[in-house]
């Protein structure tokens, strides 16, 4: 790559890309991952690098390029869910371990803790900037596609999910920070 060249894909390419490929790989990954929750965030995650990374792709060759993507992207969903998955096999196991009456004391603290960590998700989305919040709101809430949210708020798709990228990133820092001072 050159001194001159860019790595992010301007936002009309990646609109022309996302009308021609979204649907296959979207198809393509829910072969891999059979969980659409999992494929919308592997879609997400294919078309935020294609965005930040896309730019040196040679023409011609972007169609190969997004599968390798989404496909690392579906491998790093399963890793993640296969850490996740024995992570609470073990919970589960030291919570079969405990007697009855130990078990029946921590589930209210359980239900406490994930009401506090979803009051605190809930605060710093409000502190996240209007364009962040009304792309969240209509990605995670409403359950809207990209192309839905940028076709609404009548933006470049490249917009929609660059507003979406540095909400989570605000929202990834503001809640590590809210862990660090806890």
């Amino acid at each position: 790559m050159s001194a001159g060249e860019s790595k992010q894909l301007d936002s009309a390419l990646l609109t022309i890309w996302h009308r021609d490929y979204s649907s296959r790989v979207d198809a393509f990954l829910f072969g891999l991952l059979r969980d659409r929750t999992l494929v919308d965030e592997a879609l997400q995650s294919t078309f935020t690098k294609a965005l930040t990374a896309g730019g040196v792709v040679q023409s011609g060759s972007e169609k190969a390029w997004l599968f390798q993507v989404a496909y690392n992207e579906a491998m790093a969903i399963r890793r993640r869910a296969t850490i996740d998955n024995r992570a609470i096999q073990k919970l589960q196991e030291e919570n079969r371990t405990n007697d009855a009456g130990t078990e029946s004391q921590t589930q209210p603290l359980v239900s406490l803790l994930q009401k506090e960590t979803i009051q605190r998700v809930r605060l710093a989305v409000e502190q996240l900037s209007e364009q962040q919040r009304e792309v969240v709101q209509k990605r995670i809430y409403d359950g809207k596609t990209f192309r839905q949210i940028a076709d609404e708020l009548n933006v470049p798709i490249g917009t929609a999910l660059t507003r979406m990228r540095a909400a989570l990133q605000a929202l990834q820092k503001a809640l590590k920070h809210d862990s660090e001072i806890r």
